[in-house]
């Protein structure tokens, strides 16, 4: 994870270096690195307190606080109303935007691949599952 988040934080650095986004895209990255980071906290906060990865965390505070939350409103139950508001609250954090093209580039395309390849073989065709898959 800290390699992980080290590598985020040398290409977000770069991008701001290097000139090659103006004050206006580099301040809507960072923005979507925000949303991210807190969306994750709160969404990974159950696992996060079942397993004691609190070290996964972007923010381990933060974390704990959904995790509290989150025990007190039942979020395990997919039917509860708790479930409506998250997915509303997602959408509105991460709207569509219509125009917007995910993959732009070739190199978005390698950069997916790359990521891809990371996986064992048997948890992409279907025979396992991811959490079964990171055990073994």
């Amino acid at each position: 994870m800290l390699g992980h988040m080290l590598t985020r934080h040398q290409v977000l650095s770069v991008i701001q270096k290097s000139g090659w986004v103006n004050d206006e895209q580099r301040h809507r990255i960072e923005q979507v690195n925000r949303r991210v980071q807190r969306w994750s906290d709160m969404l990974t906060s159950h696992l996060l307190h079942r397993y004691d990865l609190w070290d996964l965390a972007y923010d381990e505070d933060r974390a704990r606080d959904f995790a509290d939350s989150n025990l007190r409103q039942n979020i395990n139950d997919p039917k509860s109303r708790v479930w409506n508001l998250i997915l509303v609250g997602l959408r509105l954090a991460f709207p569509d935007r219509g125009n917007d093209t995910v993959l732009t580039t070739d190199l978005d395309r390698e950069i997916i691949r790359a990521v891809i390849a990371t996986f064992p073989a048997r948890m992409l065709n279907g025979t396992e599952s991811f959490t079964t898959a990171m055990v073994t």
